[in-house]
């Protein structure tokens, strides 16, 4: 069902600028790596984005046939645990403990 909506998707996308967003393992599969770019905060709150192919711990992977819900689960994107509220930035230091 998931790789009908990716069709679905890459159909409305010629028409139209699509955005997706998902938490899904599974939809991630069904996507090519071109189609998938990772968001995330930086230690200064700014929102990145790459293209998770152009990440280096998941080029190799895809190479070889891995699968990006895979991937993302098993930690490889690189930009926090996909379960649990990790990889957002801290607070800045306020200056020197007393």
């Amino acid at each position: 069902m998931l790789s009908e909506l990716a069709e679905e998707c890459r159909a409305a996308s010629e028409r139209t600028q699509l955005l997706v967003t998902t938490h899904s393992p599974f939809f991630l599969n069904a996507l090519q790596s071109e189609e998938v770019r990772v968001l995330w905060r930086d230690e200064q709150s700014y929102t990145q984005s790459q293209h998770v192919a152009d990440l280096p711990r998941v080029r190799n992977f895809l190479e070889h046939g891995g699968l990006l819900g895979n991937l993302w689960m098993e930690g490889y994107f690189g930009v926090g645990d996909p379960l649990v509220n990790q990889g957002v930035p801290t607070a800045p230091p306020r200056g020197p403990k007393r």
